[in-house]
């Protein structure tokens, strides 16, 4: 269950989290709804209209800029654990501590190698390849991680064809970084406050 900083229930707030772009619109349309509704009133004065408008845009910004802050929490949390998943060594779950130890010290190893490389596409492509030809899956993680920084899809596109099984990870963490400006739900909510 998330922080509900506005009031809703529970539930509500944890729907509204799973689905933020819809329901800052819902609010905010409701809100104009709102306002249109009182402007058109004619048993309140011009100052009673005033208050109530000011209320009306202050409630819903702050439930809007509240479900902003609250989705792009859970946006930077959700890359951040996608980031330490494409970034950690593979580590079998039954590796004993020892294990543990060498794989750290060799992925180290591995991706002061990668890092170490100048022509993004061959040496990387190359040393990827020559990582599954031997099956050592802690330099082509580390070549992944390289390739990620640097942007070089040749070599990402090299690693989800020899492990398709971390395909849509890699996906959904290259979507997520590279995502152009004004595309994520952050950017919606700015122009979103009535």
């Amino acid at each position: 269950m998330s922080n509900n900083p506005v009031g809703m229930s529970a539930a509500g707030w944890d729907n509204a989290l799973a689905d933020p772009t819809r329901y800052a619109s819902e609010w905010n349309l409701s809100g104009q709804e709102k306002i249109r509704e009182l402007k058109g009133r004619t048993d309140l004065t011009e100052n009673a209209k005033a208050e109530r408008i000011a209320k009306i845009k202050a409630d819903t910004n702050t439930k809007i800029e509240a479900l902003r802050d609250a989705a792009t929490q859970a946006e930077a949390n959700k890359l951040d654990g996608l980031r330490k998943k494409m970034f950690r060594p593979p580590t079998p779950w039954n590796a004993t501590d020892t294990e543990k130890v060498t794989i750290a010290t060799s992925h180290r190893d591995a991706l002061d190698r990668a890092s170490r490389t100048e022509f993004l596409n061959a040496e990387l492509t190359s040393m990827l390849k020559r990582s599954v030809l031997t099956d050592d899956r802690v330099q082509a993680k580390a070549v992944l991680a390289v390739a990620l920084e640097r942007n070089d899809v040749n070599a990402i596109n090299a690693y989800m064809g020899a492990y398709p099984d971390e395909s849509d990870e890699i996906n959904r963490y290259y979507s997520a970084t590279h995502a152009p400006a004004g595309q994520g739900f952050s950017d919606f909510l700015r122009f979103a406050p009535i």
